[in-house]
């Protein structure tokens, strides 16, 4: 995405007397007529946090993979907003995966400091829809590039649930809009030890079918520029990386990538 820094767009909006928004606004609108939403990939830094954040007991922390996508829906005087949509996610609770999906809204923008605010409805595991919100705060400065920001049940109060939300843009997962490829299922899914891709190929063509982790890289090749047929396929992932380690605990991603069709799925594995 061709867009300047949020420090340079800030900069010529005080140069220019602009609301701040305003200059988030068009270059977020460029992006939003350009596709129907973005997604975005949660980076190593992101964690699921539990404990005071106002005194002085200790925080724990544990690992918080996934994606979500964010969708542009209006922009006002003073604030560019943004839905946030299908977040899936897996975090560790003692130790073991535990899903969590969810979704909410990101503002950004100010009338001079630049601003934003995350608020998430999250459900974990089988716990009931919980709210989290960052309040507004200073930062932004990355986005659309990425996004840094942590939410609370409880507004950080002494003892607290909170998500440290890092994310990174990434065209993982984003399937071409001109191809509108078929459906694909993984059974079983969540998995232990394998699962099995389904899918059907249009037409006969090559393509390259790739797991991948929660950060986008791709840990083990299905397939790689082989000719497909027509008509169902199933291809087996037994949950190995290319070096045959099996691969640990957590959110993957299943891509296949064709000049006949072209999707990702979620794959969750369980310990």
């Amino acid at each position: 995405m061709n867009v300047r820094s949020m420090s340079d767009i800030a900069r010529a909006a005080l140069r220019c007397s602009v609301p701040l928004a305003l200059a988030v606004g068009s270059a977020s609108s460029a992006a939003a007529a350009s596709t129907d939403s973005a997604l975005y990939l949660l980076t190593d830094a992101s964690a699921y946090e539990v404990g005071c954040f106002a005194c002085a007991c200790p925080v724990r922390s544990s690992s918080f993979q996934g994606s979500f996508r964010l969708r542009f829906v209006s922009a006002d005087p003073q604030f560019s907003v943004y839905a946030v949509e299908h977040l899936d996610a897996v975090v560790l609770l003692d130790g073991k995966p535990t899903p969590v999906t969810g979704s909410g809204e990101y503002r950004i923008g100010g009338e001079v400091a630049l601003m934003q605010e995350l608020k998430l409805e999250l459900v974990i595991g089988d716990r009931g829809p919980q709210n989290f919100d960052s309040g507004l705060a200073p930062g932004g400065a990355e986005f659309p590039a990425a996004i840094a920001a942590s939410v609370a049940a409880h507004g950080f109060a002494c003892f607290d649930t909170a998500f440290r939300v890092d994310a990174k843009q990434s065209n993982v997962g984003v399937p071409d809009p001109r191809r509108g490829g078929p459906a694909a299922r993984a059974i079983p899914n969540p998995f232990r030890d394998r699962t099995e891709l389904r899918f059907a190929m249009p037409v006969a063509a090559s393509a390259t079918v790739s797991i991948l982790d929660a950060q986008g890289r791709e840990l083990r090749s299905l397939v790689r520029g082989a000719r497909l047929e027509a008509g169902p396929q199933r291809l087996l992932w037994d949950g190995r990386a290319e070096d045959g380690a099996s691969a640990p605990p957590g959110l993957y991603f299943a891509r296949l990538s064709s000049p006949a069709a072209a999707w990702s799925r979620r794959l969750v594995k369980l310990e």
